[in-house]
């Protein structure tokens, strides 16, 4: 049995936009980052859209990238560490 994170269910984490204070880190999200970072992280979070992103790593067609911005920098680490 999976307990529920309090902090998913009962607060806007995911924002729309990225203040100047986030820290963007440089690896690309994915659906299952995503969601890790939905269940292990606390602190506030939002999505940046990098245009003309063009890795051979991904098969990507559309040529845009997102990545992570973290609120607090000692995330933006730890999500670094997990998921380079």
């Amino acid at each position: 049995m999976t307990e529920l994170n309090l902090y998913t269910w009962c607060s806007q984490r995911e924002l729309q936009y990225c203040p100047q204070h986030f820290v963007v880190v440089d690896t690309i999200i994915t659906l299952e980052s995503k969601q890790w970072i939905l269940e292990k992280l606390t602190s506030r979070f939002c999505l940046v859209e990098v245009p003309n992103y063009n890795n051979p790593e991904f098969d990507n067609p559309w040529k845009f990238g997102y990545f992570p911005a973290f609120e607090n920098p000692l995330e933006a680490t730890y999500f670094q560490l997990i998921w380079n």
